[in-house]
């Protein structure tokens, strides 16, 4: 099946991973950047990454806003 879909201004956007890219353990990891995730699949920018496992924030900013 193919969706189209069309595309809309983003403050921000991302992309999340079941398995840790960096390491491949089992932890949900999130990168984010502003704008589109254009630059941040092509390697052109840094993003701000959170890393979860089980019930436990490994990796967040320091300007979280969340727990």
């Amino acid at each position: 099946a193919v969706i189209i879909q069309e595309m809309v201004p983003a403050e921000c956007s991302g992309l999340v991973f079941t398995k840790n890219p960096m390491n491949g353990r089992d932890e949900i990891t999130v990168e984010a950047v502003v704008g589109f995730t254009k630059a941040l699949a092509q390697e052109r920018t840094t993003p701000r990454r959170w890393v979860y496992k089980w019930g436990e924030w490994i990796e967040k900013p320091e300007d979280c806003e969340f727990d």
